[in-house]
């Protein structure tokens, strides 16, 4: 269930239909570890979103979180100015997996679906991408594993972040 909105886990969980009671109280008690203090950053990601930029990539984030609380911790962590968009939870109907927030992020930047690289750790994101008509580059510092991710058909595989410096170079010779 890592990465799935907190509703979706509650209800699994508890078999309940009402979980609002749940997601809020959980969602006051999470906010204050979305800080620097309770989350680094994976391997090479500054670096990357620097090279990224040079090379005029446009960057969002999609995730299952409330924006407010990425928008913080990308905030605190220096990295906010990097991404043109960020879409969480809070501003979909339907989160991942469902493309719905892959779709709206390309529009906000302006792209079509088939432009864009989603870049992921988990079979939410893939199967988000996938169905959005994105390609999608899974990363194994999340919850997939590599086998995960051949069988689930990710277009690229990469052990961290970093790597995604050699596809880009790839990509644009």
């Amino acid at each position: 269930m890592i990465g799935e909105p907190l509703d979706s886990i509650f209800r699994r969980l508890t078999n309940l239909v009402d979980v609002e009671q749940f997601n809020k109280s959980f969602t006051a008690k999470e906010i204050g570890r979305h800080t620097t203090e309770h989350i680094a950053l994976v391997r090479d990601t500054e670096p990357t979103l620097k090279f990224l930029r040079k090379q005029n990539y446009q960057l969002g984030i999609v995730t299952t979180k409330e924006t407010g609380p990425v928008t913080d911790l990308l905030t605190d962590y220096g990295l906010k100015d990097f991404f043109e968009t960020i879409i969480g939870r809070d501003q979909v109907d339907n989160p991942k997996p469902d493309p719905e927030p892959v779709l709206l992020a390309c529009e906000r930047l302006e792209i079509k679906p088939q432009e864009a690289l989603f870049v992921g750790d988990s079979l939410l994101d893939l199967t988000a991408a996938k169905e959005a008509g994105s390609i999608f580059v899974g990363v194994l510092t999340g919850a997939c594993d590599r086998r995960e991710f051949v069988e689930n058909k990710a277009d690229y595989i990469y052990s961290h972040v970093g790597e995604l410096t050699e596809l880009v170079r790839h990509l644009k010779d």
